[in-house]
């Protein structure tokens, strides 16, 4: 389970302004009958305020809710909820999980509850500020009218303003950002009558720090670069498909190239063994940071956009589905060029694939110098080390999520 991922409720109207208030509601949307089934196991709902379109964006600020009572009514038909605003937060990844009538998750990073959000004005006096002072306005596919992201340098701004009368500014601020973000304030004060915040106290008072942006390894080079090493070697697919227990005849070295043929032909199980190390860091531009997810690929087939004699002679053509799990409280798909990994987890999975096919040759070079068979026995070794570690280094595992908490050695 990821502890900062949550479902999604959201409201057009401010039931909670502040870390303590409490709530009461009665639900009877299927998807959030669904949300109030699953919170069995984790008492907590994220309180989304919305005018506009009920979505959420990385920017957009809610409360995290604690369920203090839970209860059926109506014979299943609706649920009564009671509980209290624990705190405040941000998106930074949301999605919608499938087949559940529309049922949001959100990842979420802690906010200050004690940092003053700003008042529009003020908030347009730092936009007018922020483009004075060289800040670029940038915008995603997933921005929309209340969040605005700037950017100088390696440092970003994001404003929030998912709430009617309010605006959180929330940064990750690199190098000299906090010179940038505070002149900035300072230059768009004069738009303000009454301003509330100095230059110096402005950043102690009202900016929210978000963690740094993690931008990671394209998930479609990853396959390209493991399928490639597959077709690459016929043997490739007689290894991988014998490792598949499920699989009740194994093929010969003269059905192998028509598998190396087509990647559909690379079955499921074979892709979940082959990206079983890997981590995701974004997806949909989004940074989702979630050990505990992993990933399959799942082959699909559509209608070619040919012509009739085209699809007469192939009719359909792959298109493969990235399934993000982890059992829990995440599952959503993307298409993979939409899916990032950590680039040490990228490199740990295709190390992975070279040592599995390469590990018997390795031993053979290894045997025939142990042997002191020739020309092998005659290289020097540190020459036949780099030999070795070209024909098959063995690789490094990702860390758990356990030994990212407990390091060894740690205090």
């Amino acid at each position: 389970m990821e502890p900062d991922v949550l479902p999604v409720f959201y409201f057009n109207d401010l039931l909670l302004t502040n870390v303590g208030d409490t709530i009461g509601l009665n639900l009877f949307e299927p998807r959030y009958l669904l949300m109030c089934n699953r919170m069995a196991s984790d008492p907590r709902f994220l309180f989304m305020p919305n005018f506009e379109d009920y979505r959420c964006v990385p920017g957009d600020v809610g409360f995290v809710v604690k369920l203090t009572g839970l209860w059926n009514q109506a014979r299943g038909s609706s649920y009564g909820v009671q509980g209290y605003a624990e705190q405040l937060v941000a998106v930074s990844c949301a999605w919608v999980e499938p087949d559940t009538n529309g049922l949001h998750y959100a990842q979420i990073f802690r906010l200050d509850d004690k940092k003053a959000p700003l008042h529009h004005t003020e908030a347009q006096a730092l936009v007018s500020g922020l483009m004075q002072r060289g800040w670029t306005a940038e915008r995603d596919q997933f921005s929309k009218a209340q969040v605005r992201r700037f950017s100088i340098g390696q440092s970003e701004v994001l404003c929030g303003r998912n709430w009617p009368d309010r605006a959180w500014i929330l940064a990750f601020l690199a190098g000299d950002g906090q010179k940038h973000l505070r002149d900035a304030w300072t230059a768009g004060l004069p738009e303000l009558a009454h301003p509330r915040f100095s230059g110096a106290a402005f950043l102690d008072q009202a900016v929210q720090c978000f963690p740094p942006v993690l931008h990671g390894w394209p998930l479609q080079e990853v396959l390209e670069d493991l399928r490639s090493s597959v077709s690459n070697d016929a043997d490739a697919v007689l290894a991988l498909k014998s490792m598949n227990r499920g699989d009740s005849e194994v093929p010969s070295r003269q059905t192998a190239p028509l598998l190396l043929a087509s990647p559909p032909h690379m079955t499921k199980d074979m892709w979940t063994q082959l990206l079983s190390e890997a981590r995701l860091a974004r997806v949909c531009g989004m940074p989702a940071l979630m050990p505990t997810v992993r990933m399959e690929v799942e082959v699909s087939s559509r209608r070619s956009s040919g012509s009739r004699a085209e699809n007469a002679v192939r009719p359909t053509m792959p298109k493969a589905v990235i399934l993000l799990a982890n059992g829990s409280n995440v599952e959503l798909r993307a298409l993979p060029k939409d899916v990032e990994v950590t680039p040490e987890s990228a490199r740990t999975c295709v190390q992975a694939l070279h040592w599995k096919l390469n590990r018997l040759r390795l031993a053979i070079v290894k045997r025939a110098r142990s042997k002191g068979q020739r020309p092998l026995a005659m290289l020097e070794d540190d020459v036949a080390r780099q030999i070795c570690e070209f024909v098959a280094c063995q690789p490094q595992r990702v860390a758990t999520e356990a030994q990212l908490a407990h390091p060894v050695g740690a205090s």
